[in-house]
């Protein structure tokens, strides 16, 4: 089938060139609606072999949020504001911001 395919595609690069972030960014984002933990493996792979990968950043922020992992993709969206420029670099901290205020509410309902 087609995603059989690609995934063969997606691993054919990695392991063709294991440094190269983009192609470990490209699996982790195939990953993400099928397999989280994958998903985060590839993810953090790209950011190891390619610090600067802004978009992983972004993608992880994403991920952690579908997952309900507020305080993982709060710290994920500041960072990819961090190295960003623009628009997007501001939705990320407005983001990452109404993250840390959900966070927050919910530690003074438990207290």
């Amino acid at each position: 089938n087609e995603r059989s395919a690609a995934q063969g595609f997606f691993e054919s690069a990695v392991r063709l060139d294991p440094e190269n972030g983009q192609f470990c960014r490209d699996l982790g984002r195939f990953f993400r609606e099928t397999d989280a933990e994958e998903s985060r493996k590839w993810l953090i792979q790209s950011l190891i072999v390619h610090r600067p990968d802004r978009q992983a950043h972004l993608d992880l922020a994403r991920l952690y949020e579908s997952k309900a992992l507020a305080e993982s993709a709060a710290r994920e969206y500041e960072l990819y504001a961090r190295y960003h420029r623009g628009r997007r670099a501001r939705k990320a901290e407005i983001r990452a911001g109404s993250l840390r205020n959900e966070i927050r509410m919910m530690r003074e309902m438990r207290e």
